[in-house]
């Protein structure tokens, strides 16, 4: 059985913008990550499985928002950031699905570990 998670991060010092926008926001990087990534394995098993796809939305001011960037990058991470126009403000991060059971999955689980659920 493979535990295949999406997490998906908002960033929580946008005051501007409702609940609505939000969700709308993570529902754009989300999808656009799946996207980028649908011909990565755990994509393919992630979307195979729809009625047990399992999302995890966290949030992060800028300044962890920033942070957060740099790990994933570091530790390459798949991922993209979306960016709302025309604005040009980055609002959303999506990492694609990953099996968190294994070493990947241990490592990203680590790397998220300070932030809160939404």
């Amino acid at each position: 059985m493979t535990h295949i998670v999406q997490y998906i991060i908002l960033r929580s010092d946008l005051k501007n913008y409702t609940t609505g926008m939000l969700t709308a926001q993570a529902c754009h990087a989300c999808i656009s990550a799946n996207e980028k990534f649908k011909n990565n394995s755990d994509t393919v098993e992630y979307l195979k499985d729809i009625k047990n796809m399992k999302k995890v939305i966290l949030k992060a001011d800028n300044e962890q928002f920033e942070i957060l960037k740099s790990k994933l990058f570091e530790n390459h991470f798949d991922f993209i950031i979306w960016l709302e126009f025309p604005e040009k403000i980055e609002t959303a991060l999506a990492l694609r699905p990953y099996e968190i059971k294994n070493e990947t999955g241990k490592k990203l689980k680590e790397i998220l570990k300070k932030l809160k659920l939404y």
